[in-house]
């Protein structure tokens, strides 16, 4: 940072504005409301950074990131969100789209935001801890 002259703070965009901004970059398809869940993750993870429960926030490009991956997972595998479906079925794909997100959470931005500890090994603690923010902020928004 000694090298800059000026160092240029930006805020992060309200939820509607990222979450649109998710479904304009996504490399395949998103539904607005998979966009809000992670947002949602976004949201909760930065205010877990204030408060030190993780070492870093979710930065802007790491989640448009692995809201691209989840919508490219969603469809290879032809997982569609429908609302209209009926209860059993809609359950079932939520089930299959919290799954998806959780795990490319792992692999994506959970290594960023909890840091290992001395022997390398992330702390299975504030993993599960992370995946449940994604299972509930999932829930909530699908």
């Amino acid at each position: 940072m000694r090298r800059f002259e000026r160092k240029i703070e930006f805020r992060y965009l309200p939820a509607a504005d990222e979450a649109a901004l998710l479904v304009e970059k996504s490399a395949a398809p998103l539904d607005a409301k998979i966009a809000q869940a992670c947002v949602g993750v976004a949201t909760k993870a930065r205010q877990m950074a204030e408060t030190a429960e993780v070492v870093a926030p979710l930065d802007p490009a790491s989640l448009i990131y692995w809201a691209s991956q989840i919508a490219e997972r969603m469809q290879a595998a032809a997982i569609r969100y429908n609302n209209s479906a009926s209860a059993s079925l809609k359950s079932a794909i939520k089930a299959q789209i919290i799954t998806l997100a959780q795990e490319e959470a792992e692999t994506t931005w959970m290594p960023a935001v909890v840091a290992p500890d001395l022997n390398g090994v992330l702390p299975i603690g504030k993993l599960t801890a992370l995946k449940d923010v994604v299972r509930d902020q999932f829930t909530a928004n699908l």
